[in-house]
């Protein structure tokens, strides 16, 4: 098998900051229709946060189609074999939901500014390393 010279390390932090701002719209869009500023714990503490209803929310906004093209632009560059990625993958055995986990871990190390989109997610402004995932509501489940 022959591996490609060149990490697909662009696709990986260009897919990882596509799904960042898409999870940020979604949570911007429940902290406006809730009334509540984006670090609210009632929207913490709350059961809105509902993977299969971000999915349709996503689809269904035109503004995130561009977004969402970019994102699956980059995961086919990201699948095409042979990779030093695909392989990775291949021989950790890593499921979906694992080998996005990675790629979040990756990008955080390639580019470190990330972290504060991250920490965004769990509502500090740049503060820490947040510990929400990306990842889609099908790998999640899948690794449940």
């Amino acid at each position: 098998m022959i591996v490609s010279p060149t990490a697909p390390l662009d696709d990986l932090v260009a897919g990882v900051r596509g799904r960042l701002r898409r999870r940020l719209a979604w949570l911007a869009f429940r902290a406006e229709e809730a009334g509540e500023p984006l670090d609210s714990l009632v929207l913490a503490l709350g059961d809105g946060d509902d993977r299969a209803e971000e999915a349709a929310w996503v689809a269904a906004q035109p503004e995130l189609a561009g977004l969402n093209q970019a994102i699956a632009g980059s995961d086919a560059a990201l699948a095409t074999a042979p990779s030093r990625w695909t392989v990775l993958c291949e021989r950790l055995a890593l499921t979906a939901f694992c080998a996005d986990v990675l790629q979040s871990t990756v990008a955080v190390t390639l580019e470190p500014d990330l972290r504060r989109a991250f920490a965004a997610l769990d509502g500090w402004k740049g503060r820490a390393l947040g510990r929400s995932t990306l990842s889609s509501p099908d790998t999640a489940a899948a690794s449940a």
